[in-house]
């Protein structure tokens, strides 16, 4: 039972990995949306030095853990190749699995462990990267609700520092209000791109 379990991690993870690339092919041209989407925001918000106080901060809050992950996962995988190396001359293979053929002997030991570190590498970028992108697409969801609060808050100061005598406050609420539930949806939007 030991030895089906260990054999059968590398399918798990293989099967999750192509779950990955699944969701990613699949939900492309909505992550470019998104991202658009990302980039138009700015039609609906009030531009102030608080608001962009809240876009440098959230973009690098989401920087940082991006990098970082990406940092983590590397060093992760560094590891593992560099436990690899060492056990060449002991012909142990990275990653048990049942093979049809008998994999001691040099030629195919070699053609496997090429192979097992390939798919390795290939396995720890797609994951790190959908991944980033989940992490990064939270963030930024976070960082516009905030924006979003800020503007809502701050709609009687913005009223008054926007209208003059020739404008109607009431006219400016409106608008203001408006740009806000605007606002709101496209970050609605932008989160069911992400997530859906």
């Amino acid at each position: 039972m030991e030895e089906l379990i260990e054999n059968s991690i590398i399918s798990i993870t293989l099967i999750g990995v192509c779950l990955k690339i699944k969701t990613i092919i699949g939900r492309r041209n909505a992550l470019s949306d998104a991202f658009k989407l990302l980039l138009s925001t700015e039609i609906y918000r009030i531009n102030c030095e608080e608001t962009k106080k809240f876009d440098i901060k959230g973009e690098k809050k989401s920087r940082l853990f991006t990098q970082s992950y990406g940092i983590l996962m590397s060093i992760s995988a560094a590891s593992m190749i560099r436990t690899a190396l060492m056990n060449i001359p002991a012909r142990i293979l990275p990653f048990n699995g049942w093979f049809p053929f008998k994999h001691t002997d040099t030629n195919s030991f070699f053609l496997l462990f090429t192979y097992q570190i390939t798919m390795f590498i290939y396995f720890v970028m797609i994951g790190s990267f959908t991944d980033t992108v989940i992490c990064g697409g939270m963030i930024h969801c976070s960082n516009h609700l905030k924006i979003l609060r800020y503007d809502f808050e701050n709609i009687p100061k913005n009223i008054q520092k926007y209208s003059t005598e020739s404008h109607d406050f009431h006219k400016m609420e409106n608008i203001l209000t408006k740009n806000c539930i605007k606002y709101h949806l496209l970050i609605f939007e932008l989160t069911l791109w992400y997530y859906v």
